[in-house]
């Protein structure tokens, strides 16, 4: 950490919300309690029904100068009030808020501790637990300290083998350097046709710059109803896939496949990464054949 006479960078956190006003009201008091201190709370409300939700945010930045609310409109959509807020900031670190996650008062001051000693960091965050709307531990999640360090083969290897539904994508709610954000928000993704894409972006910070995540765990995820009475949230994902919708099958999720290659271009790993992820598809799609081979053979030996 800088010296006490010197200024601590700023840290703008983006808050997209939608009609959830008790996460609203945790998260953003976890947020302005932070033990960092130089941060900006942006905080754009993607036009919520709920009338308590403007009346609140007006009165929470009324109180903290470090608030700046904006109510859009009209409902520009989930991920556009991502890149929203992302426009809307000017810091050199950044880092997305979802409202109703749970963050330890040092999550910040943990992070960008990690920036400031390690200026080739990309992106930094901590050990994270998954929990239900109560509080409490759901199951076990990836350790994020696993990626530390530098880009190389074998991160590569473990990117693209091991399971997407392990939390992986949660490192998207570290802080970032602003640069590498703006870099991978404006990748093509196919976002309307896979929600995965979260994913493939923290795949591709961390084969593009350094990572460090804090062994103590200073966040919560928090999982509840998915559709969080958002009635656009998920209107262009279609759940009758057989594969769950988070869980990113190549063989079955072209999309999925699709993203992942978007971010290997303009690494070094690009050529490795594509053969890499042509094994994956012909295995995936090896055992489903095979699974498929003996469920019929069952059925012959039955009837």
């Amino acid at each position: 950490m800088p010296s006490v006479d010197t200024p601590l960078p700023l840290v703008s956190i983006g808050m997209p919300i939608y009609n959830r006003l008790d996460g609203l009201k945790s998260t953003l008091g976890n947020l302005q309690r932070q033990s960092y201190g130089n941060i900006e709370i942006i905080v754009s409300d993607n036009c919520s029904p709920n009338p308590a939700i403007q009346e609140f945010m007006v009165d929470a930045a009324r109180q903290d100068p470090r608030i700046r609310y904006v109510r859009q409109p009209v409902n520009i959509g989930r991920l556009p009030n991502f890149h929203y807020v992302l426009a809307a900031s000017s810091a050199d670190y950044f880092m997305w808020a979802a409202d109703d996650d749970l963050h330890a008062p040092k999550f910040v001051e943990a992070c960008m501790a990690a920036h400031l000693e390690n200026p080739r960091l990309g992106l930094s965050f901590a050990r994270f637990e998954r929990v239900d709307a109560r509080g409490r531990k759901d199951r076990e999640v990836v350790d994020t300290t696993a990626y530390n360090g530098r880009p190389g083969w074998p991160l590569l290897r473990r990117l693209i083998a091991e399971p997407e539904f392990e939390g992986r994508a949660n490192l998207f709610y570290g802080v970032w350097k602003r640069s590498l954000a703006v870099e991978l928000m404006g990748l093509p993704f196919p976002w309307h046709r896979y929600i995965g894409a979260d994913d493939t972006i923290v795949v591709g910070a961390l084969l593009r710059a350094e990572y460090h995540a804090d062994r103590r765990i200073l966040f919560r995820k928090v999982y509840d109803d998915p559709h969080c009475g958002d009635e656009v949230r998920f209107q262009h994902f279609d759940f009758a896939r057989p594969e769950p919708w988070y869980f990113a099958r190549f063989h079955r999720n072209p999309e999925a496949l699709y993203c992942f290659i978007l971010v290997l271009r303009g690494t070094r790993f690009l050529a490795i990464g594509c053969l890499l992820l042509g094994f994956r598809f012909a295995w995936e799609a090896f055992r489903e054949l095979r699974a498929l081979g003996r469920k019929v053979a069952g059925r012959l030996r039955a009837a």
